[in-house]
Parts: structure tokens; C-alpha cells; sequence
């Protein structure tokens, strides 16, 4: 074997090897901010009535600040709103520019929709032109206040909180604009489709998911279902094969798209998911492909 060939064989190992630990440390990379995400997220508390965030462990700066390869659209600016339904319950990321208040906003339309009367007032004011005279110039102020039923205006109220909050036109992730390379689209798709999910409540809790990053996570996924939650013996089986697939994030570039495939799981099964997300604005993401791998029978009727 000559010099020559020896040396681009061995300029060739380099370069796998390269790949391999460019790939490697991208994985690694992605697991360390999924866990970091996570980790704040378990540490975000209710308050003592169990109806919103306890502000005092969730700061939204420090919190948007930790998708740093994403940012917000100039003019724009995120805000949080938690919604408690009673039966269940969820933080949204809404986008607002800087003067719109959100309360002020959801008042003008609630009146809009509920009984309004205008009752008339008169108010007496007595004004002392001079100390000690007492001839008083009494003078009439003429006033409207609005009166309305205090149960219609909450029910109506909670609606168009609703309806604001869901609507796409204002939802936060139409405002985020990720950096144009594979962490940049990753983070985009994870704070779309996890970033709200914390402090859930009843149907919203039961209805989470989360990704499965390593073989670890998927040992202990195994180890933690029984036989009873699954409806058919079939199903159990093929969650004894889940430890054969490679549940570590794929990203892959192409001219017009970005392509993520994760392993989530959710209550009622595992699932393969593959995004595809616009290399454009809007960002549109839509799931391409979708298997469920195990199917999961939840111990809970909705």
C-alpha cells in the first residue's frame, strides 16, 4: 500500500468519524435542551387555588430566553395567559403588540354579546365658593353607569377567553421565527407542540405527550406499563419490541423543508411521528407520516 493511499484512507476515517461525532454531540445537544426545558417546567407550581400559574415559579423572560435559536417577529411581543376550564386547564402563548391588554380587549367584547342597561344618575356635588358662607352652590352631574348580570357577563367572558386564546390568528408560535439550521426548526416544532405543556389539569393532563429521547427513557417506559393497560395481548407484545428502534430526534434538510422525526408518547399509545416544517414564513408544520407502534387502552373514561 503507497504513502498516498494510506494517507486518503486515512483522511477518509477522519471524516466518518467526523460525521459520526458531529452527530453525536447535534443528539446530545437536542436531549440537553429537551431536559433543561422540561426540568423548568416540572418546576412550575398552581397557585393555592388550583385555577392558574403560581407566579412566582414561572418567569415568561426566563422561560422564552431558553429557546434561544428562535425569536419573536419585530413588533410583537409574547405573553401568557392561563385557561381554567374546570374540567381542565392549560397555559397559552399568545402574540400581542405592545399597547393591547388583553382584559381591556376581552371586556369591549363581552359587553358586545350580554343584556346591557344604561341607568341615569344624578349626582349632587356641594361646592364652598367661601369659608364659613352658607348660601352653597348645589350643581347636578349627570352620569350613565352600565349595569349588566354578573353570571352572563363571566360565562360570556370565559368563552371569548377561549376563543382568543385558540385562535390561530393569535397564537404564540405564528409569531416565532426560527433560525434557519436544525436546532432552529427543533426548538420551532417543540415549543409548538410542547411549550404549552405544563401546569395541565384533568382531560389536558391526561392528554399530554412527550419525547422519547434515548434507550434509557425507553427501558423505563417498558418497565413502567402493566398488562392492564393494554387491550390486547398483541399490543403488549410489541412494546417488549420497542427497545429495538432508535428513538434519538432525525433531522433532516432539503431545499424547501425540514423534516423531524420523534418517538412521543402519549396516554393512549407510542407513536412515530414525522414533521415537516415550511423552510419559509409562515413556518407551517403539518405531520407527513404518522404510526402508532404501541396502542395503549388508558385506565381512565373520558
Amino acid at each position: 500500500m503507497t504513502f498516498t493511499t494510506k494517507q486518503t484512507i486515512s483522511t477518509l476515517i477522519m471524516c466518518i468519524l467526523t460525521l459520526l461525532y458531529s452527530n453525536k454531540v447535534k443528539s446530545q445537544d437536542f436531549s440537553s435542551f429537551i431536559k433543561g426545558i422540561e426540568n423548568y417546567k416540572r418546576s412550575v407550581k398552581f397557585n393555592k387555588s388550583f385555577t392558574d400559574i403560581d407566579s412566582t415559579t414561572f418567569n415568561l423572560k426566563e422561560y422564552l430566553e431558553k429557546f434561544d435559536k428562535i425569536k419573536v417577529r419585530k413588533g410583537y411581543l409574547i405573553d401568557c395567559k392561563y385557561f381554567d376550564n374546570y374540567l381542565d386547564g392549560k397555559p397559552y402563548f399568545y402574540a400581542k403588540s405592545d399597547s393591547f391588554v388583553l382584559e381591556n380587549y376581552l371586556k369591549q367584547e363581552t359587553l358586545k354579546c350580554i343584556s346591557i342597561d344604561t341607568v341615569y344618575n344624578q349626582e349632587i356635588k356641594i361646592n364652598h365658593s367661601v369659608p364659613f358662607d352658607f348660601l352653597n352652590k348645589i350643581e347636578k352631574v349627570k352620569e350613565y353607569k352600565i349595569h349588566y348580570n354578573t353570571d352572563s357577563f363571566n360565562i360570556v367572558h370565559h368563552r371569548k377567553l377561549y376563543e382568543f386564546l385558540t385562535d390561530s390568528v393569535n397564537r404564540g408560535y405564528n409569531y416565532m421565527l426560527p433560525i434557519d439550521d436544525k436546532e432552529g426548526y427543533f426548538q420551532y416544532l417543540y415549543f409548538k407542540e410542547f411549550g404549552e405543556r405544563f401546569c395541565t389539569k384533568w382531560h389536558e393532563a391526561y392528554n399530554s405527550k412527550r419525547i422519547i429521547l434515548n434507550q434509557d427513557e425507553v427501558s423505563k417506559l417498558v418497565k413502567s406499563y402493566s398488562r392492564d393497560e393494554f387491550c390486547e395481548k398483541s399490543e403488549y407484545k410489541k412494546l417488549k419490541k420497542i427497545k429495538s428502534i432508535n428513538p434519538n430526534p432525525q433531522i433532516e434538510l432539503s431545499d424547501n423543508y425540514c423534516r423531524i422525526t420523534l418517538i412521543e408518547v402519549g396516554f393512549n399509545g407510542i407513536y412515530k411521528r414525522l414533521y415537516r416544517i415550511n423552510r419559509s414564513f409562515p413556518y407551517s408544520i403539518k405531520i407527513e407520516d404518522e404510526n402508532q407502534l404501541v396502542r395503549i387502552c388508558p385506565n381512565i373514561i373520558f
